[in-house]
């Protein structure tokens, strides 16, 4: 599908002889959800060429509808976000950046932190799957087509990919000299981040100060005054040195040489350990849930990750356990009840 820019309008040519126009109306980068609740969208015929086309001198079609395929859709989403980016005016916005590694605790600190500010959370969770490559156009597609193909995020096809996309402009997009402060605890979704986070700004001059929230608890865990007193305690340290950006993304870079899929923070590192790691204790959870029953029966899934997650911790993603749960299945040693489209939507038992 080609496309061309009259800016605010969008003009795609869908073969063979129809233009969609999209208005852009916003700086913010958009999704594909986004664009299923709506926008200014209009259809027109195209009489002649995709170049000369102007949809203000024809009438737009009305009362007919169009099919454009996921991969269409996946598409268009990516051309509006490059002109977004080319027409988006942000040497500016000189207030405080914060960069944390989730979106729930992107939200935190929304709600925590005085204005002006600008906060961007990383929506993907790099604890699982493959970081090999990652500084890298392949090491990209081939995380997101491990993901798709193991991990039941349950979102709209291309959801995550768009959204870690449109993350990474938003970084680029960060001004000079805009202050620029990075979130991190000891685990390893956050210990992973703050390296990534640093190897995305490596060729930015801005000043950057860590902001270390807590021992134990996310970042995204903690109540609006702990994060207030945290930043205010932290705000005028030091700027990490030349030598200490470099160390951090240098560790990055030794990540992305891993062919592993899942990483752990042990002993104040990260490490990689096997694909199978958490595949004994399923077995072991489950057959503590047979243990309790009165007789031997299907144990909904969820509840049996609820309570893997009870018993190793909340640096445990569910959603990787999941994954492996359904490995356990297809391998023939656990039985099943119901369909794996969600946890919640099927049940297993030891055979």
């Amino acid at each position: 599908m080609h496309s061309r820019a009259e800016y605010p309008y969008i003009y795609f040519h869908s073969a063979p002889d129809i233009v969609f126009v999209y208005k852009i109306e916003t700086n913010d980068y958009i999704t594909i959800s986004n664009m299923h609740q709506g926008g200014d969208w209009s259809t027109y015929k195209l009489c002649d060429s995709f170049e000369e086309f102007n949809h203000f001198e024809v009438e737009p079609i009305q009362g007919r509808g169009y099919f454009i395929s996921m991969d269409d859709l996946h598409h268009v989403v990516q051309a509006i976000n490059r002109y977004i980016q080319k027409y988006r005016d942000t040497a500016k916005d000189l207030h405080p950046y914060h960069l944390v590694s989730s979106e729930s605790g992107a939200g935190a600190l929304k709600y925590s932190l005085q204005s002006p500010k600008k906060v961007i959370g990383f929506p993907d969770f790099l604890a699982i799957g493959p970081l090999w490559k990652m500084n890298e156009a392949r090491g990209h597609a081939a995380r997101f087509e491990w993901l798709r193909e193991n991990i039941n995020y349950e979102d709209e096809d291309f959801e995550l990919e768009e959204k870690v996309k449109n993350t990474l402009r938003e970084i680029e997009d960060i001004p000079a000299e805009a202050p620029l402060y990075i979130w991190y605890s000891y685990n390893i979704e956050e210990q992973i981040c703050l390296r990534y986070f640093l190897k995305l700004l490596n060729k930015k001059e801005n000043d950057i100060i860590l902001i270390h929230s807590n021992q134990q608890l996310h970042t995204s865990q903690l109540e609006p005054e702990s994060l207030q007193a945290i930043f205010a305690e932290n705000n005028d340290n030091a700027p990490l040195t030349f030598a200490e950006r470099h160390f951090l993304q240098e560790e990055w870079n030794r990540l992305t040489e891993s062919t592993e899929v899942l990483h752990l923070w042990k002993n104040n590192e990260i490490t990689h350990v096997s694909e199978n790691y958490y595949d004994r204790h399923l077995m072991k959870m489950l057959q503590k849930l047979h243990d309790d029953q009165e007789k031997k029966g299907f144990i909904n899934a969820g509840w049996l990750l609820g309570n893997m997650v009870d018993e190793l911790g909340d640096n445990i993603n569910l959603f990787y356990l999941e994954y492996r749960l359904r490995y356990l299945i297809y391998s023939g040693q656990l039985a099943l009840k119901g369909i794996p489209k969600s946890m919640r939507h099927y049940s297993v038992m030891l055979r």
